[in-house]
């Protein structure tokens, strides 16, 4: 497999069918998805990857090159030079670019799981929850504390850090979490630029599309409501798995019900939907 230059790539396991995995932030790396992909890798070969000006990927020039249409290219490129079948996992920020590659080429993949993301273009948290506006000021007054002058990266380190208030649902858990975070490389490339001037990712196209997809979300998802993708309910195709009582980084808080969700799904594409 050859990867597009200066994307850093890790690959696990081996089989017959590929899982793409695609991390959030943006300004962090793969890292965090490591703890879930290892399990799906005992029977499929599953890639990650840093987006670009994140982790061991490459940096940007300006910083107007780092947006969702570019990173979108990248997760294509890399894709093409994968063997089929592949089937496209999304983390977050990077489920709204697993989205707009899918629909760019939806016939490069298999399937689409979009996890902790956002399908439709707003997110609204109006009116906000009393708990979610709770641990939001916790966050707010922790990232204070952190957050240092003058260094992008230490700076994303610290939001991603104090928004384990917002992240993880049963709090318990964030002294576990916690060091899987902070082994994240973050980097600041991304919020020089933060995305203002680019037009969100709107997955409504999905409602027209034929493409297998699985929403694997926290049920107590305090950064994108576990509702925001009922509207897809309805169309054949599509599976919802809430997952009760976990919140953002379900993946880490619940790995077992988010694990089995996604290897049940993979299992159902390998049985209906084999490598040639």
């Amino acid at each position: 497999m050859q990867a597009p230059e200066g994307i850093y790539v890790r690959e696990l396991g081996e089989g017959a069918s590929t899982l793409l995995m695609v991390h959030g932030g943006p300004d962090w790396d793969h890292s965090f998805l490591v703890p879930a992909a290892r399990p799906l890798s005992a029977h499929r070969r599953v890639m990650l990857f840093d987006l670009r000006g994140c982790g061991r990927s490459f940096r940007c020039e300006r910083a107007g090159d780092y947006t969702r249409e570019a990173a979108a290219g990248d997760l294509l490129q890399l894709a093409r030079n994968l063997p089929r079948p592949i089937d496209l996992l999304g983390f977050s920020f990077g489920g709204r670019l697993a989205i707009r590659a899918a629909e760019r080429e939806p016939n490069r993949f298999r399937s689409l799981i979009l996890a902790s993301t956002a399908t439709r273009a707003a997110v609204s948290w109006d009116p906000e929850p009393a708990e979610r506006a709770r641990r939001r000021r916790a966050a707010e007054a922790e990232l204070a504390r952190l957050a240092p002058k003058g260094d992008p990266a230490a700076h994303t380190r610290a939001l991603a850090l104090s928004g384990l208030e917002l992240d993880v649902w049963d709090r318990a858990l964030i002294p576990r979490i916690r060091p899987i975070i902070e082994a994240v490389r973050f980097s600041g490339e991304w919020s020089r630029d933060i995305l203002a001037a680019e037009r969100p990712i709107d997955g409504s196209w999905l409602a027209r599309s034929e493409l297998p997809v699985l929403v694997v979300h926290g049920e107590r998802d305090l950064r994108f409501p576990a509702d925001d993708s009922a509207w897809l309910a309805a169309r054949e195709g599509v599976r919802r798995s809430i997952i009760p009582d976990a919140g953002h980084l379900v993946h880490l808080e619940a790995p077992e019900a988010w694990g089995r969700a996604v290897a049940d799904f993979l299992a159902e594409r390998d049985a209906t939907q084999p490598a040639p």
